[in-house]
């Protein structure tokens, strides 16, 4: 690790691991989730929940699929990042034929 590295945890099983790894003392910001291991509680929190942690799955699944940041971010990584075709894949080998590259193995 490079000396004097700080670390954001932006998952809340990263901020365990950090943790298991022994690093805690360079851990300097944490989600609004992050609630374990107890150093973790006192850590200042960089994210923030758009839904109240009481909400219902219903009230949940619209404030999300309403939201205008969601819907310009979903158009953004569709436009910018996913390609422009579409594949029929009804078979594991339909899909591992489209990643050349790598090998994709069944188990």
């Amino acid at each position: 690790m490079v000396e004097g590295a700080r670390i954001v945890s932006l998952l809340p099983a990263a901020t365990e691991i950090v943790a298991a790894l022994g690093a805690m003392h360079r851990l300097v910001g944490v989600t609004h989730a992050c609630d374990f291991p107890e150093g973790a509680r006192t850590l200042p929190r960089v994210t923030s929940s758009a839904v109240g942690a009481d909400s219902s799955a219903l009230d949940i699944d619209t404030a999300v699929r309403t939201s205008e940041t969601n819907r310009s971010l979903s158009r953004q990584l569709t436009e910018e990042f996913l390609p422009k075709r579409r594949f029929r894949i009804q078979s594991f080998d339909d899909f591992s034929r489209l990643l050349p590259e790598r090998r994709v193995r069944r188990r």
